[in-house]
C-alpha cells in the first residue's frame, strides 16, 4: 500500500467533539494557502449531529468520495468511538473505495487504528487541522507534516537524539525495526475487546496522552501490561503526557510534572524490552506525524 497520494481535495472531518465555527472555517481557509488545493467541511464540525449514525453517515461520505485524497480530524475531545459499530459494517465499501491518507490524534485514535488495521490505509498520528489555526504545535512538527502531506516525505525512522532510554533494555539496544502501532493511551485502553482492539504483538507501540497524573498513567499502563499488551512488543515509547497544568501553581505543576515523569521511568525499568521517552509526540508543542501499521526503526 502507498502512503503517498497526489493532493486532490482534503475534507476536513469531525468523528468526536465540535468546535467554534470561526476556528473550522479559518482552518479551511489557512489549509488552501499552505497546500494549495480544495478544502470542505460540513457544519458538522461546529454543530453537533443529532446521532452516531448521522455522524458516521457525514464520515463515510467524505471516505468514498473519490475526489477526496485526505481526510484531516478537525480536532479530538469525544466521540470517535460511537461510530466504529457503522464504520464495521461499511466495510465492503469501504474496501472497495479508493484510499485516502488519514491524519488527526487525541480522541481520532480510534479512528486511525481502525482504519490501519482493517483497510491498510495511511492512517498519520499527527496535527490536528484546528492546530494550524491555534498556532502549535512548533515549526519543526508543521514543516514535517506539510512535507508529508505535499511531497510524502517521510523518516521511517526515530531520531535517538530525540529519545531517552527509561531502562537498560533501552540503554543496551540497538536497532530495534518492526511496524509502529500507538496512539492515545485512554482511547488504546477502551479499544479492548472492542471492534477496533489494538494489535500491538511484534510491534514498535507508541503512547501519549493529555493533562495526565502520575498515578493515572501509571495504572492504565500497568493495566495494559497485565492483560499481555507488552508481551510481545519490540519497543515502547512513551510521548507526552503533560500538555497542560496538573497543578494551579507553579511550584506544585513542576512537582506533579516530575512525579509523571518518576512514574514512566518506574513502570519502564519493571520491563524486560527497550522503553523510551520522547516530547515530541503528544498534545503538547511537538507531534511529530506518524504512519500507524509501516516499518519503522529505532
Amino acid at each position: 500500500m502507498q502512503d503517498f497520494f497526489p493532493l486532490q481535495k482534503i475534507a476536513i472531518v469531525a468523528t468526536a467533539s465540535v468546535s467554534p465555527e470561526f476556528e473550522v472555517k479559518e482552518a479551511g481557509r489557512i489549509l488552501p494557502e499552505k497546500l494549495g488545493v480544495p478544502v470542505v467541511f460540513s457544519s458538522e464540525c461546529y454543530v453537533s449531529p443529532k446521532s452516531a449514525q448521522e455522524k458516521s453517515e457525514n464520515f463515510l461520505a467524505y471516505c468514498l468520495d473519490d475526489s477526496v485524497s485526505h481526510l484531516w480530524s478537525c480536532r479530538g475531545g469525544e466521540g470517535s468511538c460511537d461510530i466504529i459499530p457503522y464504520l464495521v459494517k461499511a466495510l465492503p465499501e469501504l474496501k472497495k473505495a479508493k484510499p485516502k491518507m488519514l491524519i488527526g490524534f487525541s480522541d481520532f485514535t480510534a479512528i486511525l487504528v481502525f482504519f490501519a488495521q482493517k483497510l491498510n490505509w495511511p492512517a498519520v498520528h499527527g496535527m490536528g487541522a484546528l492546530q494550524f489555526v491555534r498556532k502549535f504545535p512548533d515549526d519543526l512538527t508543521i514543516q514535517k507534516t506539510i512535507d508529508l502531506v505535499k511531497s510524502g516525505k517521510y523518516s521511517n525512522s526515530f531520531d535517538r537524539n530525540y529519545l531517552t532510554a527509561l531502562n537498560q533494555a533501552a540503554q543496551n539496544s540497538q536497532k530495534i525495526t518492526g511496524k509502529l502501532i500507538g496512539g492515545n493511551l485512554t482511547l488504546l485502553s477502551i479499544s479492548i475487546k472492542d471492534q477496533w482492539e489494538v494489535e500491538t504483538d511484534g510491534k514498535i507501540v507508541f503512547l501519549e496522552d493529555w493533562h495526565e497524573k502520575g498515578y493515572q498513567v501509571n495504572r492504565t499502563l500497568k493495566y495494559l501490561n497485565r492483560i499481555g499488551k507488552f508481551e510481545k512488543i519490540k519497543a515502547l515509547i512513551l510521548g507526552d503526557f503533560w500538555a497542560g497544568e496538573l497543578a494551579p501553581e507553579p511550584d506544585q505543576n513542576k512537582i506533579q510534572g516530575e512525579i509523571l515523569m518518576r512514574a514512566l521511568k518506574d513502570f519502564a525499568e519493571k520491563l524486560e524490552i527497550p522503553v523510551f521517552y520522547t516530547p515530541r509526540i503528544g498534545h503538547g508543542l511537538s507531534n511529530d506525524p506518524l504512519i500507524l501499521e509501516r516499518e519503522i526503526e529505532i
